[in-house]
């Protein structure tokens, strides 16, 4: 198992290269600045927010764009070194922390408003992730998921040729990773449902061409 881990974390450290490739599409980018403004408007002013599996931290950044305080999370060290360039107005790089989300969140009881977790959960107990998310949330904080949609074509809009290769291999890799169950493709039904079980409550969920997202609130 140990091994298997070293190798997606050097998978994912290897994918940094082109992750931000998309961002030259304004599509992506929009979404992006759409997903930080929702979660934003559901959280108190300057509110502590950790971003689960922020990759290259480009929505750490547009949150950090709206006054937020961000602390990024992910197992890729490829990954945490290009988010610690994404400086902010003021030029101050984020607070990430290398951590393996399998093992727990590495943050205190109660000790953060809000959680973002943005196409990770598909590799996770998401059962076991939103208890460990519900363990750091304050008293009426809030989680925001996205999950990618079943019915998504993410290699058709990106915008260069290394960036629509890579997801073509992503896309083997997670095809084999639901045959062994390492990777979970869930329907919205089943996030709602889950996150229900785990005492959450659904305030605001959204579809987008390539994924479904939900807010809800502990």
């Amino acid at each position: 198992m140990k091994t298997i881990r070293r190798l997606e974390t050097a998978f994912w450290s290897a994918n940094s290269r082109v992750w931000d490739d998309g961002l030259a599409d304004d599509a992506i980018a929009g979404h992006i600045d759409d997903i930080a403004a929702w979660l934003a408007a559901a959280c108190p002013a300057a509110a502590t927010v950790v971003d689960l599996g922020c990759g290259t931290g480009n929505h750490t950044a547009a949150l950090r764009a709206r006054g937020l305080r961000v602390v990024g999370a992910d197992i890729a060290p490829g990954m945490l070194a290009r988010a610690q360039h994404k400086t902010d107005a003021r030029g101050r790089p984020p607070a990430l922390v290398r951590t393996d989300l399998q093992q727990g969140l590495p943050f205190a009881d109660a000790s953060v408003d809000a959680a973002l977790s943005v196409f990770s959960t598909q590799f996770l107990d998401l059962r076991a992730f939103l208890a460990e998310v519900w363990r750091t949330l304050r008293s009426d904080g809030v989680v925001l998921l996205e999950v990618p949609a079943a019915w998504a074509d993410r290699g058709r809009c990106l915008p260069t040729r290394r960036s629509r290769a890579f997801t073509r291999v992503k896309q083997v890799a997670a095809f084999a990773g639901q045959l062994t169950g390492s990777v979970h493709l869930r329907s919205p039904e089943a996030v709602r449902s889950i996150l229900t079980v785990a005492g959450f409550t659904v305030v605001d969920e959204r579809t987008s061409p390539n994924s479904y997202a939900v807010l809800a609130r502990a």
